[in-house]
Order: C-alpha cells, then structure tokens, then sequence
C-alpha cells in the first residue's frame, strides 16, 4: 500500500512500482488531512489482509505523537518504508504551502523513524525499490552476502555500495573454491572469491546453476546473482527457480541489458516465485541495503519470530 501526502509524488511512486512488476493493495492520498490523519489509515493498515508492505511519502505532521506511535504499531507487523522531504527552510515553507503541514527537522524525523522501526528512503525511486524488496524478500539471518556474476564490473560496483550499506562480503571457504574450479574449469583466468566472477563460462546456464547451487549451500545469509542479456543466450530462470525451492534465504539478481518483451516475461516469472529482479548493481545493493536495514530495527524491537 501507498500513503502520500502529494499525488504527484504518489503518481511517481507508483509508475516507479509498476516499472518494477509491483502492485498495489491500496493507493491512498492523504493531502491536506481535512478529515483523515496518516495515523488513521496506518491503524487500518495494521489489519489490512490485502496489504503486505506500506510506503509512505510525508511532507509533515502536527501530531507528531500519534503520527509515530501509528507508525511504530503498523511497522510491528508489516514493513514500512518512507521518503520525508523537508531539509530546508526553504522546503518547510513550500510544504506548509502544499498541505498546510509543518516539515519540520529531517533529523528528528529520522531518529523517530528508526526508533519505530521504519526504513528511510531518499527519493522517489529509493522508496519504490525498498517496497519492492521488503515485499519480496525474507530477511535474512545475518550480513554475510554473496555475489555472483560473470562480468566483474557490475558486481564491484554492487559490492562498493553494499559495504557502505553494512552488509559484508566474506572470502569463500578453500572448499567452495576448489568446487567451483572444478565446475568452471582449472584454466578459468581469474582467482575465484567473493564477488565470484566465473567469466566467459559463467553465460553457460550448464556452468552458471551448479555454481549457484554449491554457494547456497555456503555459510551466507543473502545472495545477488547478475545475469547479462544476451539473444543467443537463455536466462537460466528454470535452474533459478529450481534453486529458489531449495532455500529459504534471500536471492535477489540484477538483469543487465535491454531484451525486451521476454526479458519482462522472464522477469516476471522469477519475481512471482520470490526472486526480485533488478535493472541496475546500485538498485541491487539498496534492495539488499533496505532489506538489511529492516531486519537491524526487528531484531532490536525483539520483533523476529
């Protein structure tokens, strides 16, 4: 579900969403909250049987209060992730402008977020990729993350950002490693670690799903795959899915390239069974980011089960 305090920035969020393959339970406009308050729609949220994860986009509030403990009660049960404007004077006169509604400091709002446990996005798209990955993903059990490709580059730039987002990405055990020189090949010009960058062999899905395979069955707690359309080369997506069935950790992968309606069909396939796709390495790591940031505030509020 959708809460925005603007329907142009609403508008934007969910055309975002809909880019990515994600619906909507409810698309709500709060405007000028004549009538309604974010924190009555948030209460109704709580038991809301059609809603799994909630996005919001504030421009301010006057009852704080309510407001946060709202916020704090749906986040209890359901992922909550938000975009709050309002870093300048300058926008705190345009907001009160807009819907009458005092931005306040950015810094308070996000101290009280975090202390309700709500994920904090930055933009628009920030706030659409959160969504995406809070609704697809189960958390995961720790921070050692796993990344897989056949192109370094994508990956280390994943990795750059994903480090920044806490998230660690240990060296593969000697073990691993042996494995999947065996499955590549000895004569594989690069040294095997994590990220695991298997090459040229790496497009082969003969290659790409046993590889897979063996690092699920590793000691980490969350795995980025990276795949590179090419019209000659199919998408491993049947050995994904397979994979998919065999783990309850997050796998999420980024879709390099442009290909089309059968990368979207592709696409859509994977995510309907749990595998978010994403069109970038930086979106990647910020869905993992998000995804991370959610499981830290749960297990502080003693919210696992």
């Amino acid at each position: 579900a959708l809460l925005s305090q603007s329907g142009g920035v609403g508008l934007t969020v969910a055309h975002l969403l809909y880019e990515e393959g994600v619906g909507l339970s409810k698309w709500i406009g709060v405007g000028n909250r004549t009538v309604l308050e974010f924190a009555d729609y948030m209460e109704y949220l709580v038991t809301d049987h059609e809603t799994r994860t909630v996005g919001l986009f504030v421009e301010g509030t006057e009852d704080g209060r309510r407001f946060f403990q709202a916020s704090r009660r749906l986040a209890a049960v359901k992922p909550v992730a938000v975009y709050k404007v309002g870093e300048t004077e300058e926008v705190d006169r345009a907001a009160q402008t807009h819907t009458g509604s005092l931005a306040g400091s950015k810094a308070v709002y996000s101290g009280a977020f975090r202390q309700a446990g709500v994920v904090e996005a930055s933009s628009p798209r920030e706030l659409a990729i959160a969504l995406k990955s809070l609704d697809m993903l189960p958390l995961p059990g720790g921070n050692r993350l796993c990344l897989l490709t056949f192109t370094a580059g994508p990956s280390i730039v994943a990795m750059d950002k994903l480090l920044s987002l806490g998230w660690k990405i240990p060296s593969l055990s000697d073990g691993a490693r042996e494995e999947i020189y065996r499955i590549i090949g000895e004569k594989t010009p690069v040294d095997i670690d994590n990220p695991v960058d298997m090459t040229g062999p790496g497009f082969l899905p003969e290659v790409y799903a046993p590889v897979a395979r063996h690092l699920l069955k590793e000691p980490f707690d969350a795995y980025l795959f990276f795949w590179g359309f090419n019209p000659n080369i199919r998408i491993p997506v049947e050995e994904l899915l397979i994979l998919k069935g065999e783990t309850k950790k997050p796998v999420a992968m980024v879709l390099l390239g442009v290909g089309g309606r059968e990368v979207e069909e592709e696409r859509e396939r994977l995510q309907e069974r749990g595998i978010p796709v994403f069109s970038t390495p930086e979106d990647g790591a910020r869905a993992l980011g998000f995804l991370l940031a959610r499981r830290r505030l749960v297990e502080v509020r003693g919210w696992l089960t």
